[in-house]
C-alpha cells in the first residue's frame, strides 16, 4: 500500500483484477478538453471531500452535475466522461487493473460552455 500521493491520480492499492485509487486536483481534472472512455470496464468514484463535477456524454450531449459527498458513481464501461475538480477535492476511485492506453478512448473537447 502506498501511503503518499501525488496531485492527480494515484495508486494506492491494487490486486491482480483491481486498483484503488486517490483522485486530487491537477491540470488532467481541470476545465473540460476532453473526455475519455473506458471500453472494458466500468470505473466507480466517490467524492470524499472538497467539490467536484462530473461530465458525461448522453445522446451526443455533454451533460453536467456537481457530485455529491459519499455518493457512489458508477461510470459504465464506454460511456464518455471527465472530472473537474477543485483545489480541495478529495477522491476515490476504483477500477479494473488492466484499464491503459489501449482500452481508453479519448475525444478533444473544442467549445464547451
Amino acid at each position: 500500500i502506498n501511503k503518499t500521493y501525488t496531485p492527480g491520480f494515484c495508486g494506492m492499492a491494487e490486486s491482480e483484477t483491481w486498483k484503488l485509487v486517490f483522485v486530487t486536483c491537477s491540470p488532467v481534472y481541470g476545465p473540460l478538453r476532453e473526455l475519455k472512455r473506458h471500453m472494458d470496464t466500468d470505473e466507480a468514484f466517490v467524492l470524499i471531500r472538497g467539490g467536484a463535477t462530473m461530465y458525461t456524454m448522453e445522446n451526443d450531449q455533454i451533460i453536467s452535475f456537481p457530485m455529491e459527498p459519499d455518493t457512489v458513481y458508477n461510470i459504465r464501461k464506454g460511456t464518455w466522461h471527465h472530472l473537474h475538480l477543485q483545489p480541495d477535492a478529495f477522491l476515490i476511485a476504483a477500477e479494473n487493473s488492466n484499464i491503459s492506453i489501449q482500452n481508453t478512448e479519448r475525444m478533444p473537447i473544442h467549445d464547451h460552455s
